[in-house]
């Protein structure tokens, strides 16, 4: 369900069948692929267009204990524990976000407005009233 909303969207538009899905995922060490059926993508209203590969970049790795591995392993062993737990030997976090450029645009004219207003508020408030904010009280 995760990777289905932190998708890559601009990969809905393309048609791949289940198997060339698999292909890119054995290929490709960085992106997660799903083939996904029943939902049609946001991009697509196409009614024909029902199954679809789902690239994001969830990356998840499936942690199981030997136990469960082994055939007719004997639980009264201690060698493996019962449950599962994940060894890290490195703790890391790669978080990329890229906005659009449009996004990226409009964050900078905003930003630019603010502080122009901003600005030409103080200057009017300053002209305006003769009281400096940055002199003690007299009181």
């Amino acid at each position: 369900m995760l990777s289905y909303f932190l998708r890559d969207r601009s990969y809905d538009s393309q048609n791949l069948t289940q198997i060339s899905c698999r292909e890119r995922a054995k290929n490709d060490t960085f992106y997660s692929y799903r083939f996904v059926g029943g939902y049609l993508p946001s991009i697509n209203n196409e009614p024909s267009f029902s199954d679809y590969c789902v690239r994001s970049y969830i990356q998840s790795t499936s942690s199981i204990s030997p136990t469960f591995i082994i055939k007719n392993y004997d639980l009264s062993q201690t060698t493996y524990p019962a449950w599962t737990e994940s060894r890290w030997t490195t703790i890391s976090l790669r978080l990329f976000i890229i906005p659009a450029r449009t996004h990226e645009i409009v964050t900078f004219v905003i930003g630019i407005s603010l502080f122009s207003i901003s600005f030409f508020a103080l200057l009017l408030l300053r002209y305006y009233t003769k009281i400096s904010l940055l002199q003690p009280s007299s009181s």
